[in-house]
């Protein structure tokens, strides 16, 4: 890897982290597109999946005490088939078809986010839901947050515990 591709990429990384600091998410939104047009779609993935786990651990760490458990559970006890899914995608996928993927699942989350849509309840299903979507996201494209946002946004957290919550599931 070239110096000038190093610099490219920990500025970007730089810039995701501190988008997700302030919001609690959007770190591989912001990441792996700007990652994907200096070094290869799925290593942009893998590097940014090992960032973002990395990034949201601290950040939940640091705001420990707000974060809601019960929906951290269920979205994780969701996440998890849901990993190995999205592993088989992006193993199978081939480059062109992986950018198309991650350029229409980022052109639908910020759709989603844009239009203000919320889920009207956070029954127990609808959580474990986002949570699958969620896990097969985090390993295909490393796009993992819109699922846990919707999920977190119709319980009505506060936003002292909505940032620490989603980081928490995002980062585990």
């Amino acid at each position: 890897m070239s110096v000038e591709v190093a610099l490219a990429a920990a500025l970007i990384v730089a810039f995701a982290a501190f988008g997700q600091t302030v919001t609690g998410f959007g770190f591989s939104l912001l990441a792996v597109p700007s990652l994907g047009l200096v070094i290869d779609p799925k290593e942009a993935v893998a590097v940014a999946t090992v960032l973002l786990v990395v990034n949201s651990a601290l950040l939940a760490w640091g705001e420990r005490r707000y974060i809601d458990r019960r929906a951290v559970r269920l979205l994780l006890l969701g996440a998890l088939p849901g990993l190995p899914v999205g592993l088989a995608l992006l193993a199978a996928m081939p480059v062109v078809a992986l950018r198309f993927a991650l350029a229409s699942a980022i052109l639908a989350a910020v759709a989603i986010l844009a239009s203000g849509v919320q889920l009207s309840s956070s029954r127990a299903s609808v959580e474990l839901s986002a949570g699958f979507a969620t896990g097969v996201l985090t390993t295909s494209l490393s796009a993992n947050g819109p699922p846990t946002v919707l999920v977190l946004q119709a319980r009505g957290l506060a936003p002292h515990a909505f940032r620490p919550t989603t980081s928490a599931v995002l980062g585990l």
